[in-house]
């Protein structure tokens, strides 16, 4: 029954154009270890305890992410130089990999779309949520350099297990996949401005429209990472990353109202 109720509601939300929601009615169910998320004195655990004891409650999406986050850096380490398809696959392993890792993403979605219970909480939004996921990200992508720098001096390809054309690439990527991470979550129901037909020549294009809105953070990684081989380091791929980081927290702030938008943008 439950199952079937699950289906039936994941089928309803695709129907809709709301796939986010369809893929998190399937979302794994806590059901690790159930630690106490509140210290013997009563006050609570501290904010990077609150987040790896939140994540370790669903083991296995946190080792998922965890080994998608270590594979991807290996990938774009060792591939970043040799193929731009192996920087793609790297990037994405790492943009699911940093969505997999904690729910720190959908809290902040929460916390900026619904007002507060009991006020305002301390530490600051990203003090509260972001500790874990930034920690776990940073730490993963460390052992996948090293692994990789290991390996690639254990064959004789590399000079050094830190060699900054493995490094960089790596830094560039993750700078790209968590804004775009977080302008993925940061969506709620899809805009009713999607809806509206847009008549071309070619017949109806509002389906492909939605699509877009769909997957943006996917072609926001994809192109950025294609930009960035195409480009190569320098100053135009410092500017192309923070172009992209800027752009992906303007825009998942936008889509919870917390960023201001031009005149005229709303729907009427």
């Amino acid at each position: 029954m439950k199952a079937s109720a699950r289906a039936d509601q994941a089928r309803i939300f695709a129907g809709n154009g709301s796939f986010h929601d369809a893929l998190d009615v399937y979302r794994a169910r806590a059901g690790g270890p159930r630690t106490s998320l509140v210290r013997p004195d009563g006050r609570l655990a501290g904010h990077l305890q609150l987040g790896a004891r939140r994540a370790f409650r669903t083991p296995g999406r946190t080792l998922a992410g965890l080994a998608a986050l270590v594979g991807g850096t290996v990938l774009i380490a060792v591939g970043a130089s040799a193929t731009v398809l192996a920087w793609v696959a790297g990037a994405l392993l790492v943009y699911l990999g940093s969505g997999w890792v904690s729910d720190s993403w959908r809290m902040v979605r929460d916390e900026f779309l619904t007002e507060p219970l009991y006020g305002p909480a301390h530490g600051g939004l990203l003090g509260r949520h972001f500790p874990w996921t930034l920690i776990s990200v940073a730490m993963s992508s460390g052992v996948g350099i090293l692994a990789a720098g290991l390996g690639m001096v254990a064959f004789g390809f590399a000079g050094a297990p830190w060699d900054p054309a493995q490094v960089l690439p790596v830094v560039a990527t993750v700078l790209i996949a968590l804004p775009a991470r977080f302008m993925s979550e940061m969506k709620s129901d899809l805009p009713l401005s999607l809806l509206t037909p847009v008549g071309t020549p070619f017949g109806d294009f509002s389906g492909v429209m939605i699509l877009a809105w769909q997957v943006d953070s996917l072609i926001l990684v994809i192109s950025a990472v294609v930009l960035l081989d195409l480009i190569g380091p320098g100053t135009g791929a410092v500017i192309l990353v923070a172009t992209v980081l800027c752009a992906g927290l303007a825009v998942g702030l936008s889509r919870v109202g917390r960023f201001p938008r031009p005149r005229g943008a709303h729907v009427r």
